[in-house]
């Protein structure tokens, strides 16, 4: 929805054990909306679900060689490289709290904590506007490769530039995807309801989905799973090896518009692999 993403539009095998790239230090998640200093990196956070255990159970995901997976269900919500914001649209504290309540870990923050591996089987960027971290996304590429699952969400490029297509489309290209993300099109400054192609379990329970001002998403070869009347496709989904891509060109459906039709459900199925 922002009223202002890049100026310009352009665009391992499988690791037994991920080791992410960056240090952190653990701290308690902070209920705040504002995006996060971009000069520092904050602290992840992590917010428990009603357990002591450092760990999750994963879900067991097989791949066309069956090779079966175990994928961690908890989310983690990368606010680095300038994501996080802008305010108006994203609001990565009741993203995280729609997760809580439904009993799944979560983390947030600037830096992938040590442990990712073991308790997060899904890594959304939340909209990075500025150079993206290349230990993050060369860790994003392992997490893919070992059955997980990446969720780019990006802002539009309209009348101001609130996203960053080049960076998420330089990492699309690195993970071998056909999904390229554009900050121009897609829906206009309204509610938009999309019609929504059935890609289990991320539509499960899922019946409209509503964005608002969004940028569009170039599928390729990938599927369209949200698209606008005007065929303008908002979200593309991409199965990579024994892992997956989804891209989402708009992020006030993590924000502004989050409590609108199923956009609530759809936040909790990124947990299900």
């Amino acid at each position: 929805m922002a009223l202002a993403c890049s100026a310009d539009d352009t665009h391992d095998d499988a690791a037994t054990s991920l080791a992410p790239s960056t240090e952190t230090a653990a701290s308690t998640t902070e209920a705040s909306g504002d995006a996060p200093d971009s000069s520092t990196a904050d602290d992840a956070s992590v917010s428990e679900t009603g357990t002591d255990s450092a760990t999750t159970d994963g879900a067991a995901e097989q791949d066309s060689t069956g090779i079966v997976h175990d994928v961690p269900e908890g989310v983690f919500l990368w606010t680095g490289s300038g994501g996080g914001g802008p305010g108006t649209d994203l609001h990565p504290d009741a993203v995280e709290q729609v997760l809580v309540d439904a009993g799944i870990e979560v983390g947030r923050g600037d830096v992938l904590p040590d442990d990712f591996a073991d308790r997060f089987g899904t890594l959304v960027y939340l909209n990075p506007r500025e150079e993206f971290d290349l230990a993050v996304d060369s860790f994003a590429e392992q997490l893919v490769s070992a059955g997980g699952r990446l969720v780019l969400v990006m802002e539009h490029c309209k009348n101001g530039c609130w996203g960053n297509a080049a960076g998420h489309n330089a990492l699309l290209e690195q993970l071998g995807s056909t999904l390229r993300m554009h900050g121009d099109g897609g829906a206009p400054l309204a509610d938009t309801v999309l019609s929504i192609e059935p890609v289990v379990p991320l539509t499960d329970e899922v019946g409209e989905l509503v964005v608002y001002y969004s940028g569009r998403v170039e599928v390729g070869t990938a599927t369209a799973l949200g698209t606008i009347p005007n065929g303008d496709v908002v979200i593309g989904w991409e199965a990579l090896g024994p892992g997956e891509v989804l891209a989402i060109a708009d992020s006030s459906m993590f924000g502004y518009r989050l409590q609108a039709a199923d956009n609530r459900q759809f936040v909790r199925n990124l947990a299900k692999h």
